[in-house]
């Protein structure tokens, strides 16, 4: 009798397979990151600044925990990093930015309604601060990385010490920058990988649309969404456009082999501590490379978490990563676009019909060239403003299609592409205009 070999991944594939969601039971998640800085432009720390007595992240999480009975989750004893509440978990990134990623939802109007009572208490607490402002942008524009202290969590930690070697923006991802990530249910395994590569090949116009990072330490940098750059140079082998994705026959059991050679930043040993994983695969750990670790749940499911493609599956759904920070009405933009894009099948075939015959190398060429010039981009006869409204009315389509008006949320998104404009491109306008050539005129501005 044969017995069928058991692959050392299946338990990955086994749980993406479980997670199918039903058409009926489909929801969206959205989480959304926000940089803070004083308004006479000095960082926000996550413990009181010794030189002016300003209060830190840990004092906001300490006092939303106060106000509204919101749980605190800590990483060390005594040192919140996160809250959870009605809305959904708050959490801390490395660099202090303040993350609300709401409870999914079946639909975006639900999504809009928590977001916008999770911003009105946490601005109730810091009115009375005097002086912090949240803003609508996807990297720092004023600080050097050694302005910016990282939390007191063990695995950000780690992961500076492993950032600061595989790329050049590592440490500077993990400190200065913001996004939106939408994630969005799959029915099946065949759905769940049209969507993923879809979200692939739609990410360079998704950088355009929603670029939002024009500045770095008080300068314009050249490049429209700054954050995508960042990313290209942060650790190439857990980033990028998962060039795999498109091989044929790719699916679940193809990527989870794909986690299960990738090289891991942290994993956690028996007694529950968090280690360095020195570059060492779920593959390299099953072979002994890291003794002291087991293969568990807990580390397979880090390997999913560790993973940084611009879309990424994870158990029930496709994460889109694509998005700049962003201002309130560009939030619910973004996961409007998305939403319509990737649950109305055609509108995934136009995304495959405008963007299916790129290469992967064209891919990736359009991508660098749209985090420079967003809108403007023209890549191999493609002119990127004429694509994305191709796209933006595909989705406006699907999102009619599922009856809750959540179309209404694409407005400025169709404003901007019909004047080939970027939220960046509105940003830099009132830099050199307003704001007389200084970046710290953002803190009175709308970003």
């Amino acid at each position: 009798m044969k017995t069928e070999h058991i692959k050392p991944w299946q338990w990955l594939t086994d749980l993406l397979i479980a997670e199918e969601r039903g058409i009926s039971d489909r929801q969206i998640g959205l989480e959304v990151e926000r940089i803070a800085i004083w308004k006479d432009g000095s960082p926000f720390r996550y413990q009181e600044d010794p030189k002016t007595g300003k209060p830190g992240a840990e004092k906001l999480l300490n006092q939303l925990h106060e106000a509204y009975g919101w749980k605190l989750v800590e990483s060390l004893p005594s040192r919140p990093i996160g809250l959870e509440t009605p809305h959904g978990k708050i959490s801390l990134e490395p660099g202090s930015q303040l993350e609300c990623a709401v409870l999914p939802q079946k639909n975006l109007v639900e999504v809009a309604n928590h977001l916008e009572e999770y911003d009105r208490q946490v601005d109730k607490v810091v009115q009375a601060w005097e002086g912090l402002i949240f803003l609508g942008i996807a990297v720092n524009p004023v600080h050097r990385n050694d302005e910016i202290d990282v939390i007191p969590s063990p695995r950000y930690h780690i992961m500076t010490d492993v950032l600061g070697k595989t790329g050049r923006y590592g440490t500077t991802m993990m400190r200065r920058t913001s996004s939106v990530q939408i994630n969005l249910d799959y029915t099946s395994e065949a759905e769940a990988i049209e969507m993923l590569r879809v979200a692939l090949l739609v990410a360079p116009i998704s950088t355009a649309l929603f670029a939002n990072s024009p500045f770095l330490e008080g300068k314009p940098t050249g490049f429209l969404s700054a954050r995508a750059e960042i990313w290209r140079n942060t650790d190439p082998a857990r980033t990028g456009l998962l060039e795999e994705a498109f091989e044929t026959g790719f699916n679940f059991d193809r990527y989870s082999a794909y986690l299960w050679k990738m090289p891991l930043m942290f994993v956690q040993n028996a007694q529950g501590d968090y280690i360095n994983a020195q570059g060492c695969s779920l593959a390299d750990i099953a072979g002994g490379k890291l003794p002291g670790v087991e293969i568990n749940p807990t580390n397979m499911r880090w390997s999913i978490q560790q993973c940084f493609t611009e879309a990424r599956l994870k158990p029930g759904y496709v994460e889109v990563r694509s998005v700049d920070g962003q201002l309130p009405q560009y939030r619910l933009a973004s996961a409007a676009f998305w939403m319509g894009l990737l649950y109305e099948p055609q509108a995934r075939k136009v995304a495959f019909e405008l963007l299916g015959k790129l290469s992967a190398a064209d891919r990736e060429g359009l991508w660098n060239e749209t985090s420079r010039n967003a809108l403007k981009t023209e890549y191999r006869g493609l002119k990127i403003r004429e694509v994305a409204q191709k796209l933006v009315f595909a989705s406006l389509e699907g999102l009619k299609k599922r009856g809750y008006g959540e179309e209404a949320y694409l407005t400025p998104l169709v404003e901007n592409v019909k004047l080939g404009l970027c939220p960046a491109d509105r940003i830099l306008e009132k830099f050199k205009t307003d704001w007389n050539g200084n970046v710290l005129g953002i803190v009175k501005g709308e970003a």
